[in-house]
């Protein structure tokens, strides 16, 4: 397949567990500098001081990325001067931080290319070259002058889509209807897990309604351990002493804290909270303690 046209890219792509679950690598570094460019001018502030920072422009310190990409900083030193060399982008250092400039940002945020944005970014590889700085400015200051251009020639389509868009509801009772399809309610019926939850786990508390916010949070959960994986958790967790209140606070676990992050239920299924020990910590139960209390619950 030629690699041709484009494609939408949201930047909350950034907000997956999949994007930073792993040291990035040099690919995915590069589109996350063209996800995390301007995509129109603003001023930002840094230690009190106000940098211009033009459309297809970011402001990122070594240590930023480093920290970001989990790469050390000469990996990151060597990838910028490839991009560099490449005319990919260019890069003006300052005392306070680094403008790095993305070259063919036009490129890929327009409905297609032209022989000017080619010549331009030919033109620009000269001058980064070169070493001037005032040729990286003159480029700049044309870019956004050819984007502006093309903001407006897609202001008129943007306009028509609203205007079809809201064609496709006749009356305001159908629009909120066809909204409220979108959220979870108390009186929505319970989730599956939620289901599970009150046939499992008959020593806590039952989940007696549903709500939006536990909708998306099951969303993410199901992402991370299949419904197989979850009915193991709140059987460990339903056998679990120090989790059933037999603790110094009488505390009891809830459905929302197994749910409101990963962290929590890895624990349940390492048996972190199966025993509670004398000093009212946490602990799991060795060996011979888990014999004997199986030989308890056995009489």
């Amino acid at each position: 397949m030629k690699n041709v046209g484009w494609i939408k890219l949201h930047r909350k792509i950034c907000n997956n567990s999949l994007w930073f679950l792993e040291p990035f690598t040099k690919a995915q570094a590069w589109v996350d500098l063209i996800l995390n460019a301007n995509h129109k001018d603003a001023k930002i502030s840094i230690r009190g001081n106000i940098l211009d920072v033009k459309r297809g422009q970011l402001c990122w310190s070594e240590i930023t990325m480093s920290k970001r990409w989990k790469w050390s900083r000469n990996k990151v030193r060597r990838f910028l001067e490839f991009l560099k060399n490449d005319s990919q982008i260019g890069q003006q250092k300052t005392s306070i931080t680094s403008i790095i400039t993305i070259v063919c940002y036009e490129e890929y945020q327009q409905h297609g290319t032209t022989d000017d944005t080619t010549e331009r970014r030919q033109e620009f590889g000269k001058s980064l070259k070169n070493g001037t700085t005032e040729n990286l400015r003159n480029y700049s200051n044309d870019n956004y002058l050819l984007q502006s251009e093309s903001v407006e020639r897609t202001t008129d389509d943007t306009t028509e889509r609203q205007r079809k868009r809201k064609k496709r509801y006749t009356n305001k009772n159908d629009f909120k209807n066809d909204k409220n399809k979108k959220y979870i309610s108390a009186s929505s019926p319970l989730s599956e897990l939620q289901i599970l939850w009150n046939e499992l786990c008959t020593k806590l508390n039952k989940v007696r309604s549903n709500s939006n916010e536990r909708h998306k949070t099951e969303q993410i959960r199901l992402r991370e351990r299949s419904v197989d994986e979850w009915r193991e958790v709140f059987n460990i967790l339903n056998n679990s002493e120090w989790c059933c209140g037999n603790n110094k606070d009488n505390w009891k676990a809830t459905y929302d804290w197994v749910m409101k992050n990963n962290k929590n239920s890895q624990k349940i299924l390492e048996g972190n909270y199966n025993r509670n020990s004398g000093s009212g910590g946490i602990r799991a139960e060795t060996e011979e303690e888990g014999r004997q209390r199986r030989k308890r619950e056995a009489f």
